[in-house]
């Protein structure tokens, strides 16, 4: 399997786990992009690489301009989700240089989105 496959296996795997493997990404990034860059559990940094590594393919295929997957983000999303990391790590629910595990990073999201979503209600 050629590195254009791996790194479409990955995205499909990402976008439908919703984790993001750190070490593979990373690898891939830098086989890609020619860089030495370490693994990171920091969120956005990861959602950005992936992206960065979604448009590799897409011009490694030639054809830009493939409709969006159903379960792609949206702006908001991302915003929303990256508003979250930075709340927790912000309220130091997390740590920027910690090992928190892509698991446990998933589930402080979701809390927050669950406590969100339960504030928003209330106030209806």
């Amino acid at each position: 399997m050629d590195i254009v496959e791996k790194i479409k296996e990955l995205i499909q795997q990402t976008e439908k786990s919703k984790i993001y493997k750190s070490q593979l990404i990373t690898d891939y990034y830098n086989e890609v992009f020619g860089t030495n860059e370490k693994p990171t559990n920091c969120g956005s940094c990861l959602r950005v690489k992936l992206l960065k590594l979604k448009n590799w393919v897409k011009e490694q295929e030639g054809s830009s301009s493939q409709p969006t997957p159903p379960n792609h983000l949206t702006f908001e999303e991302a915003r929303e989700e990256i508003t979250i990391i930075n709340d927790a790590l912000r309220n130091e629910i997390i740590e920027p240089d910690s090992k928190l595990s892509n698991d446990r990073l998933v589930e402080v999201i979701e809390e927050k989105i669950t406590t969100r979503k339960k504030g928003k209600k209330k106030k209806e």
